[in-house]
């Protein structure tokens, strides 16, 4: 009956079966690591979603940023061409007074009217999506045109 005991104990531990308590210990021991283990992962991705959701939030800010330097950069060049197409006509008629709108590309933009005394004044002024630039050209003679200051300015 002996032999038989030790040949069944033996075939139990060949298939991983254990008959003392101590092997339920280790199984318990086995399942907590699981445990540890499966909610050190959880943690992990919680703090990786955590990173991910903050990076696309600051990149959703960034381009809102460059849009609206975008807009500030054509809102200038639009005021810009605009002063470069009243210098040309003022520089082809002296009595150019100014007081227009003009298309630039895809915006519009206003010329002012020209103030001229010794010197003559020319302002212009372009809004692109709530960027407004101003533009003012200080001018000392016509024949030929000569620009005394050329500036960007916050209002007139």
């Amino acid at each position: 009956m002996n032999a038989m005991r030790t040949t069944i104990h033996a075939a139990k531990k060949d298939r991983g079966v254990r008959s003392s308590g101590a092997g339920h210990a280790e199984a318990r021991g086995l399942r907590l690591r699981g445990d540890v283990m499966l909610i050190s992962l959880l943690i992990l991705l919680a703090i990786l979603l955590g990173f991910s959701v903050a990076g696309m939030i600051l990149a959703v800010g960034e381009s809102q940023g460059e849009a609206v330097s975008l807009s500030a950069s054509t809102s200038r060049q639009a005021a810009a061409a605009c002063m470069e197409a009243a210098l040309d006509k003022i520089g082809r008629d002296a009595d150019y007074e100014g007081n227009e709108s003009l298309t630039v590309g895809s915006s519009t933009c206003m010329i002012f009217s020209v103030v001229s005394s010794t010197t003559w004044t020319l302002r212009t002024e372009a809004t692109i999506v709530n960027e407004v630039s101003r533009q003012e050209v200080i001018l000392s003679d016509l024949s030929p045109v000569t620009i005394l200051s050329w500036s960007e300015v916050a209002s007139f």
